[in-house]
């Protein structure tokens, strides 16, 4: 059977081979690093807070991954002290 045509062309196709960038665990690692300092009650509001720096990181120029990660966590960090 032939494959058909598609109607539409993506603007982006991404392959994330591992599982790293699409389903990163970030939350458990987080917990590892800071777990014991942020209040059980505002863990969620922690984490939603990193996620935010996350995004907004790359939404500017280009920065490898590693970076985006770095500069987030220093945010968060020092937003909560």
């Amino acid at each position: 059977m032939p494959i058909p045509s598609l109607k539409f062309r993506p603007k982006y196709v991404s392959f994330d081979c591992y599982g790293t960038l699409i389903e990163w665990p970030m939350s458990p690692i987080t917990r590892e690093l800071v777990g014991d300092q942020i209040p059980a009650g505002q863990w969620d509001q922690f984490v939603r807070q990193f996620r935010g720096y996350r995004y907004d990181q790359v939404r500017g120029a280009y920065y490898p991954y590693e970076q985006v990660l770095q500069d987030s966590f220093e945010r968060v960090c020092r937003k909560w002290g």
